[in-house]
């Protein structure tokens, strides 16, 4: 099936494939791969070190480093670039900027619930908010049975069986 390279479902391909290069590279970090072994960092790296780089003279003694994020600083239609390529060209240098400290990578997790990537406020975070920790815990049917379990030793109930009366 062919689609327009400047089509509205090109472009929905095209943001759908870098989100599972995403999701790969962050599923590899949370299963403590090395950031070397994962494929779709390596490839965003690749893009990433062809960014270019746009210096601005702000003054006679300054330069600021300006990052490559405006479209129409990124864009050159010389080079052939399209819109699609400006999106991985910005996820490429946001996923390599942030992956670039080691500290930072240990705050990637993903939600044991929702199953959304977050970016956790503490090391071994498992839950992306508390409205998902509380609905794993009360949806969990290990949970629920542990949970019935304790009631009934605490309260000294018995467990209620098929065909029994109340």
């Amino acid at each position: 099936m062919y689609m327009d390279p400047g089509g509205t479902q090109y472009l929905h391909y095209v943001i759908e494939q870098l989100q599972q290069r995403c999701m790969a590279i962050f599923d590899g970090l949370i299963q403590g791969e090395n950031l070397n072994r994962i494929e779709e960092f390596r490839s965003f790296l690749a893009v990433y070190n062809r960014l270019p780089r746009h210096t601005i003279v702000t003054d006679e003694d300054s330069l600021e480093q300006v990052p490559p994020m405006r479209a129409d600083a990124y864009l050159n239609s010389e080079r052939g670039d399209s819109w699609a390529g400006i999106f991985e060209g910005e996820i490429a240098y946001f996923m390599v900027e942030f992956l670039s400290a080691p500290p930072d990578r240990k705050y990637v997790g993903r939600c044991a619930h929702c199953r959304k990537y977050f970016i956790s406020s503490r090391i071994g975070q498992k839950f992306c908010n508390t409205s998902c920790q509380q609905g794993h815990y009360h949806s969990d049917p290990q949970i629920k049975k542990e949970k019935a379990r304790k009631l009934r030793e605490k309260f000294g109930w018995k467990e209620r069986t098929a065909g029994s009366d109340l």
